[in-house]
């Protein structure tokens, strides 16, 4: 995603706001047409998303075929979406919170970065990475990026602006049935989405995911919820999960 990393892009201020969700979609589909493979575009995609990378890989398949003469070149083919948050996250448990917070402090998305840079300024990055890693679990990979944006210039209000903009556009899904047809290959018809769920998940509303579910029942869609306890974040504590999470989709 954009904004995270400070080298990437001129400093944060008035004339140059974090990206909010719409600029984060926007910039990945520009990335993603621009991609070649010794100067040729790919013969086709396919797109995988996390979380909001769901929603964000979704609205880009819905972009491209509203306006395919964007880039008549990318043939978007498939797009696997783990613990997808596809409609209304303020009304997951962790959106009520994050709600609730921001009616509590109004100043949120601009006052955080500064407060964190305030708190974590006495601790080195190593030390950070340590702290995260024994107090919240992480992997010593994930540790490390985890400490790496907290400390950057950045990382953190870019987080918040972000985490805002979720808030407000991730509500009532607005795409049409034509989305969620099959997907036109040299096989024949095959998916167009395969969706992976949590069986409980903190951002994602279970009133919302089974009103997704039947929403696409009939379909072509491939929708599996996870039966076993494969958390919403596990690739930060569980490098095998990865595989297990694929496994059970495929």
């Amino acid at each position: 995603l954009f904004g995270f990393v400070d080298d990437e892009h001129e400093p944060f201020g008035p004339e140059n706001q974090p990206w909010d969700l719409n600029g984060q979609i926007e910039g990945i589909y520009d990335d993603v047409a621009a991609r070649r493979v010794d100067s040729k575009p790919y013969d086709f995609v396919t797109l995988m998303g996390h979380s909001v990378g769901s929603y964000i890989c979704v609205e880009i398949f819905h972009r491209h075929l509203e306006s395919p003469e964007r880039a008549p070149h990318l043939n978007l083919r498939h797009g696997f979406l783990l613990f997808p948050t596809l409609t209304h996250i303020a009304r997951s448990p962790s959106g009520l919170k994050i709600t609730a917070l921001r009616r509590a402090v109004p100043f949120l998305d601009t006052t955080t970065h500064i407060v964190a840079r305030l708190l974590l300024s006495f601790l080195t990055v190593a030390g950070l990475t340590w702290l995260v890693q024994r107090v919240m679990g992480f992997t010593p990979p994930t540790a490390s990026v985890t400490a790496r944006w907290l400390k950057s210039r950045d990382g953190v209000r870019q987080a918040v602006h972000l985490g805002m903009s979720e808030l407000e556009t991730i509500c009532e899904e607005r795409w049409s049935e034509e989305l969620w047809a099959a997907s036109q290959g040299p096989k024949g018809d095959a998916p167009r989405f395969f969706v992976f769920y949590a069986k409980s998940d903190h951002w994602v509303d279970d009133g919302e995911r089974e009103g997704f579910i039947e929403r696409r029942r009939g379909g072509v869609t491939k929708i599996e919820v996870d039966e076993g306890d494969i958390p919403h974040a596990f690739c930060t504590r569980d490098g095998k999960s990865s595989m297990v999470c694929v496994d059970e989709l495929c």
